[in-house]
């Protein structure tokens, strides 16, 4: 294969320069890179393609920045002519309101059985490239997708791609390279250095992200890189972004383009609830020296072209050193392409949406198997002692907080697994809402997480499974006067002395937790408690108080059947006594024998 790249500085440069004679049509492939934003100026770069050879196919995007062989321009147009030997290509456009569907069309129209990759240019704005890259998995995940979303000089305003057959506003322009000898290599540059503990993806609806850790997204900017950072949002993000780590090991970065009144952000490219994250900074010569030992992925593999897909954000915060990661690249063979609202990249049968990451495609026809001699260019500069040195301090500096947080998450491993050894409940909350809590916690409720807890009981704390149908003196989500108190403020500042007890029912079965609580370090407001299960020794107390009870009511009986047998006697022997009286009155023999009872005082012995 052969590739020719050219950019052109207008419209008129291009009507006048470009020629496209000397290509066979079907072997020919374009590739446009269009800085020029308007639609008008779009179709009519347009009409010139196809006035200059009508039955040429190609394709193309707006963009935020135009690459053609290691240099780097704004507002031009950039194209690259791809003349194939032994690859066969289909191409359109696609458009659908559902990105699902868009991208299942999208392979079901382009996927063939020797499909080697597809290209794919998304409009920028008003679709989600995730969904749309879902799709297409779903119906083959093997096949590499290269590419990115549409962008629009930084305006944020409207994106546009096109083909051979329009211009349009909305959907995605793809084409599948088909061929048996067709050699392809997928690569990607981040070297976005991860700082800080890892955090996890509370709140999320696909690319709006709500909360960290239990905490605003804005708010974890605030906390952990402070204010002036925080309210500089979504600007500030493209040195601070999100990075997370997939499951195959890819890492992602995530920034923003939008901060709502309720200080979730809006992102390029989805978060889902339960990912884990870290924040990551971006430093010029700690990115320049990851990326020039990227280089050394090529080899084994000799491409004849190179399309380099790069975020926006990467050229935004590289400005003119964005060229020096790009020229080990324009050695080995020619590169174009264009700087995006959000790159496609695929490794392991997984095509990911990627932010702030340079993403490269390499092709080659060639068979000999002959592979890269890459020169890499000699520093002439003297060493002494200044040298690199700020590089170094960074590099440390990122080291050494590295290292203590590896250190504090061993401990906190430490912790939560003498936690976790626990029979009582432990939970760590403010009062309203749970943050953490132990295994014995998650036994009890039958579920995993604390996340999987709030879904699952439509809870926000431990709080909201209190009975409120229990004993007075049980704890309920408001306590003390006039229910001004948390429940867990209650406990804390009432902990001597007094027993806490709180009912929690568990199907049809009512369980019974002594609680302590108390205040944990930090300005957060965090408290702990610790729930113990008395639910056998409140039940054996409530049967040793019936059983109890039962005894006494027995007793009172047979005193009350002892008094009337005492009485009734007592009445027999006053009888008697009158009868003996009677005798004894008349001169006869008593005719009773009188037996006191018992503290009984007789007279007639």
């Amino acid at each position: 294969m052969r590739v020719n790249n050219i950019n052109f500085v207008d419209l008129e440069d291009l009507e006048e320069n470009l020629n496209l004679s000397i290509y066979d049509t079907q072997k020919t492939f374009i590739q446009v890179f269009s800085g020029l934003i308007i639609k008008d100026e779009i179709e009519k770069l347009c009409n010139i393609i196809r006035t200059k050879q009508p039955d040429l196919k190609f394709m193309g995007t707006t963009t935020a920045g135009e690459i053609f062989n290691a240099q780097i321009a704004q507002k031009s147009i950039t194209v690259s002519i791809m003349e194939f030997e032994n690859t066969n290509f289909k191409n359109s456009h696609f458009d659908n309101e559902n990105n699902f569907d868009l991208g299942v069309e999208i392979a079901q129209s382009l996927f063939e059985n020797n499909t080697k990759v597809t290209i794919l240019f998304i409009e920028g704005l008003l679709n989600n490239g995730n969904d749309v890259l879902d799709g297409m998995a779903s119906v083959d995940n093997t096949i590499p997708v290269s590419g990115g979303m549409a962008g629009d000089n930084g305006t944020l305003a409207k994106t546009y791609v096109f083909d051979n057959n329009g211009v349009y506003e909305n959907g995605a322009v793809a084409v599948s390279l088909n061929s048996d000898i067709l050699n392809v290599l997928t690569n990607y540059q981040l070297n976005w250095q991860p700082i800080g503990k890892f955090m996890t993806v509370t709140k999320a609806e696909k690319n709006r992200l709500y909360e960290i850790d239990g905490v605003s997204a804005t708010d974890i900017y605030r906390k952990y890189l402070g204010n002036k950072i925080g309210n500089d949002l979504p600007h500030s993000a493209i040195e601070f972004p999100l990075l997370k780590i997939e499951d195959d090991g890819l890492e992602v970065c995530r920034t923003f383009v939008h901060k709502f009144d309720d200080d979730s952000l809006l992102t390029i490219g989805n978060l889902e609830v339960g990912d884990k994250v870290r924040l990551a900074f971006g430093n010029v010569d700690l990115i320049l020296n990851g990326s020039s030992e990227d280089i050394n992925n090529y080899s084994s593999f000799q491409p004849e072209a190179i399309f380099t897909y790069s975020c926006a954000s990467r050229i935004t915060f590289l400005q003119s050193d964005v060229v020096r990661e790009l020229d080990p690249l324009n050695d080995i063979a020619p590169i174009a392409g264009f700087f995006t609202y959000g790159e496609i990249y695929h490794a392991n049968n997984k095509n990911s949406l990627l932010n702030i990451s340079l993403t490269i495609l390499g092709l080659s026809e060639d068979t000999t198997g002959k592979s890269i001699t890459h020169q890499t260019k000699e520093n002439n500069q003297e060493k002494n002692f200044t040298a690199g040195k700020h590089f170094m301090v960074l590099d440390a500096l990122g080291h050494l907080t590295n290292t203590v947080i590896d250190e504090l998450n061993e401990s906190k491993e430490f912790t939560q697994t003498l936690l976790d050894s626990q029979e009582q409940i432990i939970i760590t909350t403010d009062g309203e809402k749970l943050r953490t809590a132990n295994e014995t916690f998650f036994d009890f409720f039958a579920i995993d997480t604390v996340e999987e807890f709030m879904n699952a009981y439509d809870a926000k704390c431990i709080c909201d499974m209190f009975n409120t149908n229990a004993p007075e003196g049980y704890l309920q989500i408001k306590m003390g006067e006039n229910q001004r108190e948390t429940w867990i403020d209650y406990v804390t500042s009432r902990s001597f002395g007094q027993t806490h007890k709180a009912m929690i029912t568990q199907g049809s079965t009512d369980f019974i937790f002594s609680v302590t609580a108390s205040k944990l370090p930090g300005g957060d407001g965090l408290k702990s408690a610790v729930f113990t299960d008395i639910t056998e020794l409140e039940n054996a107390k409530e049967e040793a108080e019936q059983s109890t009870k039962e005894l006494q009511e027995k007793l009172d009986e047979l005193n009350r059947f002892q008094r009337l047998v005492v009485e009734r006697e007592l009445k027999m022997i006053e009888l008697k006594k009158e009868i003996n009286q009677l005798s004894q009155d008349k001169g006869q023999k008593a005719k009773y024998k009188i037996v006191s009872l018992p503290d009984e005082t007789n007279s007639n012995d």
